[in-house]
């Protein structure tokens, strides 16, 4: 799994942002890269709309560098699901 949702993604931008299909996705790929998903580590959590696509993304201090890292996620697939779910 980890490595189809890796696959020529680097979650770096929103162009490169990994496509996951559920919220747990989110929180195994932030523990494959060693970040947190909860805690003092998370500084910041948004879900972003450019009219095509739905991303979520992190900003979360990664505990190896203590350097903020930024991740982007696509979540197209379950939006309607979302923690972000719309009112």
């Amino acid at each position: 799994m980890v490595g189809s949702i890796r696959r020529g993604r680097d979650g770096k931008t929103p162009e490169t942002a990994y496509e996951i299909i559920t919220e747990r996705e989110q929180f195994i790929m932030l523990s494959v890269l060693g970040l947190p998903r909860a805690g003092a580590g998370v500084k910041n959590i948004q879900r972003l709309e450019t009219g095509k696509h739905t991303y979520h993304r992190w900003e979360v201090l990664n505990p190896s560098s203590n350097q903020r890292v930024v991740v982007f996620f696509n979540v197209d697939a379950f939006t309607d699901k979302s923690f972000f779910k719309k009112p």
